[in-house]
């Protein structure tokens, strides 16, 4: 579940850094999916609203589309707008 893209080659403390904050940030989205289980689901901007607020909107993709992947989340075919006017999927807690 806990991954890191080191797409900028980073080494020593910054990358444990960068490693840990991932790690937190994945916890934070699984933690947000448990917690509230809301039946609608959530969009990435709520759960960067809601869990992550000061991590870029990417991050909060990347968190999901990892968790997704591990089976912990699924998205659904539904939508709702986002904090940027466009319409984003909505993910689910897999059952």
């Amino acid at each position: 579940m806990n991954k890191y893209y080191n797409t900028t080659n980073e080494k020593g403390s910054d990358l444990r850094k960068n490693i840990s904050k991932a790690n937190y940030q994945n916890t934070r989205v699984m933690e947000l999916f448990r917690d509230e289980s809301s039946d609608d689901g959530y969009s990435p901007s709520q759960v960067m609203h809601l869990a992550l607020p000061d991590a870029p909107i990417t991050s909060v993709r990347r968190a999901i589309s990892d968790l997704t992947e591990a089976g912990y989340l699924t998205k659904t075919q539904d939508k709702r707008y986002g904090i940027y006017g466009r319409l984003e999927y909505i993910w689910k807690l897999s059952e």
